[in-house]
């Protein structure tokens, strides 16, 4: 949106109307249209362009202007308004007759319309006796003739200087407000375009008002203060950029002006979006994670963004959580494993990133994640070959192993074996340790973090084995003895 004061120069050289020259000696309204052509004639060969004589007189007619001569204050503005112009030009011819002798008296007044100040005043008077030339060649023997010569002494003393170092733009239009909306906005979407003059078009002719846009008008709606101009057209169908004008037209001054009120921006291209995944395993072909998670989004076609929105699921399709923004994605993302109720469990879970450009269009990526908090898996079998034993190591977990080790010793702290390694299985050697004194550990850690660290007697049960057998045996002994004394 636009919102401010603007004051629009738009008529790119300052230009000049020249108004009817009033014809005194005829009487008090009437005008000398010839001078006043001759004069604007002239005028035109000049570096500044002049409103065309007919165009004056519409203005003229259309404003009601009755007076010749001069202008009142609020007619100067409204020939810069209405016509373009940076000055005008008002007059009298003062004196003109063809008896006893031709004679012109011309007094003219040059006012800058933005302000109505008289800026060159210009007074002159020429007859046919003060044009004696040798033998008589060349002089003026008519009033017509004496035009002639008070237009180019005229000329010489036209303050060129003044409309050169005047402010470019003869006419203006004072906005008090442009609004466009949206500014960004996808193909065939509507925009609705406002603008408020600050001043009221007043009197009898109302200027045609429209919006330009690429060539293409549409038209303007006034509203009921008579200041206010409200349209709506399709974005077209081409990304890029469009100005907006309002376009005032006077067709009976076969004039026109172009008021910039901003541009607005057509955009059919959606964001292009990835999104990456550290701090992961990939295992069977799928992202798992065990404590957290950095999630990278890259725009890969970089262009503004309105809003983003990253969700996550379950497998079952459930939302667990989101968290949404306005602008620029964040550089990244860290997801802990938590829901909207907690610690999520150990499963499948599915992220989708959404992102939106300032035009509406929308783009999404999505990743599927496994969770998995679980301890590694390690199996043990002990088993024996000729009075030696050997432990036997198994992965049963579907997570690789990144390390495991295995430490066994005696009650008294003496080293038995001492084994680590990166894959299982693995059978390790006991020789003829005591079962009964065997103490130690099992620690693995898969390639998630998750740590397993184990007693060797919980490991394996067998262990126990040999000593509860010899309070079986030792119980069986004693029950016999009783049934023989018995018997």
């Amino acid at each position: 949106m636009l919102c401010c004061w603007l004051w629009v120069a738009v008529v790119q050289a300052a230009s000049v109307a020249v108004f009817p020259l009033q014809e005194l000696a005829e009487g008090r309204n009437d005008a000398n249209l010839e001078l006043t052509r001759e004069l604007a004639r002239e005028l035109a060969r000049g570096d500044h362009p002049v409103v065309a004589v007919d165009t004056v007189l519409t203005f003229m007619a259309h404003n009601r202007i009755r007076t010749l001569g001069h202008l009142e204050s609020y007619h100067i503005s409204r020939a810069r308004t209405d016509l373009g112009a940076a000055y005008v030009l008002v007059g009298t011819v003062s004196q003109r007759r063809e008896r006893p002798e031709p004679s012109l008296g011309l007094t003219l007044n040059l006012i800058r319309t933005s302000d109505a100040r008289t800026v060159w005043t210009y007074v002159n008077s020429v007859s046919t006796s003060e044009e004696r030339r040798l033998l008589g060649i060349g002089e003026p023997r008519s009033v017509a003739g004496l035009q002639r010569i008070i237009v180019a002494e005229l000329q010489q003393e036209w303050p060129a200087h003044l409309l050169i170092t005047a402010q470019a733009g003869g006419s203006s239009v004072l906005l008090d407000m442009a609004r466009l909306e949206p500014r960004q906005l996808r193909p065939g979407e509507v925009l609705r375009t406002q603008a408020r003059l600050r001043e009221l078009w007043t009197g009898n002719y109302q200027p045609q008002v429209s919006f330009e846009v690429d060539g293409r008008t549409y038209a303007a709606r006034m509203e009921a203060d008579g200041r206010t101009y409200t349209g709506n057209w399709p974005a077209q169908g081409n990304d890029g950029n469009y100005p907006v004008n309002l376009l005032i037209e006077w067709p009976d001054y076969e004039r026109s002006e172009k008021v910039p009120l901003g541009d607005y921006r057509v955009d059919g291209s959606a964001p292009v979006v990835a999104m990456e995944l550290r701090g992961v395993q990939q295992i069977d072909g799928e992202a798992v994670f065990n404590r957290q998670v950095a999630i990278i989004p890259r725009l890969l076609v970089r262009k503004p963004l309105s809003r983003w929105r990253l969700a996550f699921y379950a497998e079952s399709g459930n939302l667990i959580g989101e968290m949404e923004g306005e602008g620029s994605l964040p550089e990244q993302f860290v997801w802990e494993g938590r829901s909207s109720y907690g610690q999520a469990d150990d499963g499948r879970y599915r992220i989708v990133l959404n992102v939106w450009d300032l035009a509406g269009n929308s783009a999404r990526t999505e990743h599927w994640l496994g969770l998995n908090r679980s301890l590694p898996k390690v199996a043990a079998t002990l088993e024996s070959h000729q009075d030696a034993f050997q432990v036997d190591l198994s992965h049963e977990g579907k997570v690789p192993l990144d390390f495991w080790r295995m430490e066994l010793w005696t009650r008294e702290g003496k080293l038995i074996v001492r084994r680590e390694g990166q894959e299982l299985p693995v059978s390790v050697a006991l020789g003829e340790a005591d079962l009964d004194d065997l103490q130690g550990f099992v620690f693995a850690q898969d390639v998630l973090g998750n740590q397993l660290r184990q007693d060797v007697r919980e490991l394996l049960p067998t262990l126990t084995q040999p000593a509860d057998e010899e309070v079986e045996e030792e119980e069986q002994q004693v029950l016999s003895e009783r049934w023989v004394d018995e018997f």
